[in-house]
């Protein structure tokens, strides 16, 4: 999840290095308990599908100027069931008027909702569905919908957060949802209906992409380098060295408060002191790594 979160940021600054702009999108469902997992993620692939295809969203995109996107399926748990809802970062002409922003984000508000009955599930509430414009990674708009700016101001890495850190994500209305693997904390404590619903997600999760980018913009913005796959960014060694050794405890605080990774990143690639110091900060725990071995010869 961090490096995917680089890699949509720095695709979000190389764009914008170029004077373009971004569309941060939402699109939700309306659910309840009753919806199984697999009928709300087949039915928002479908609606999406709908959304963007046909001769109103060529009009659209051209208007628009749209050069491609990303899009990031997330899935939350809660007392009403699986929510399921697609961000989507949409790499637009700079030039955009904020007028021609709010038409597309009627129209395709308005579009949603169709599509997504034609899926047979219920017309979703307006409430859930947003469009933004981010001209410049200090927007103040952006920082106005995450609520979670670093004070260095790294917009555009936490907008790559936003789409990323679905591990950790909670709602942050009265219908609070909490992130799939908070489903395990409650196996172990005996919850039979978490673990149906673990099963559930690895069923239905099983073979599908949730971060996807449209063909050709990943290798526009960020180089020729194919995208790698989930178990080739987990299993590189980079040859790093350990400075400590953050608890269960202390990762635990990290999950639940996401802003705060990207200055445990930025202070261990300054000094050990410095990262030890932030952790002291923020109470989080940590131990001494363990003495380095040498390698032998």
């Amino acid at each position: 999840a961090a490096v995917r979160r680089l890699e949509v940021g720095a695709a979000v600054a190389a764009w914008m290095a170029r004077g373009g702009a971004v569309l941060f999108v939402t699109r939700t469902l309306r659910h309840h308990r009753g919806h199984q997992l697999a009928q709300l993620w087949d039915g928002l692939a479908g609606a999406w599908r709908s959304m963007l295809g046909g001769k109103a969203w060529q009009t659209r995109k051209t208007a628009l100027g749209l050069h491609g996107l990303v899009r990031v399926v997330e899935t939350t748990t809660g007392d009403n069931g699986w929510h399921v809802h697609v961000h989507a970062l949409l790499f637009i002409s700079g030039d955009v008027s904020d007028d021609q922003v709010a038409d597309f984000g009627g129209w395709s508000a308005a579009r949603w909702s169709r599509a997504v009955v034609r899926q047979g599930l219920p017309a979703p509430l307006a409430v859930g569905q947003d469009v933004r414009v981010i001209r410049d990674v200090r927007d103040s708009a952006l920082a106005d919908y995450l609520a979670k700016m670093d004070e260095s101001g790294r917009d555009a890495d936490a907008l790559g957060l936003e789409l990323t850190h679905t591990q950790s994500k909670q709602a942050r209305d009265v219908h609070a949802t909490r992130p799939v693997w908070d489903l395990l904390t409650d196996v172990e404590k005996g919850d039979a209906d978490a673990l149906d619903r673990w099963h559930e997600w690895e069923r239905v999760s099983k073979g599908r992409k949730q971060l996807m980018w449209s063909p050709g913009l990943r290798r526009d913005l960020l180089g020729a380098a194919p995208e790698r796959s989930d178990e080739d960014i987990a299993g590189q060694d980079h040859h790093g060295e350990d400075l400590v050794l953050i608890t269960a405890d202390g990762w635990s605080y990290l999950v639940q408060h996401p802003p705060v990774i990207p200055k445990v990143l930025d202070a261990a690639e300054h000094s050990p002191s410095l990262l030890r110091q932030l952790l002291d900060d923020h109470s989080i725990p940590f131990l001494a790594p363990p003495p380095q071995r040498s390698e032998p010869g």
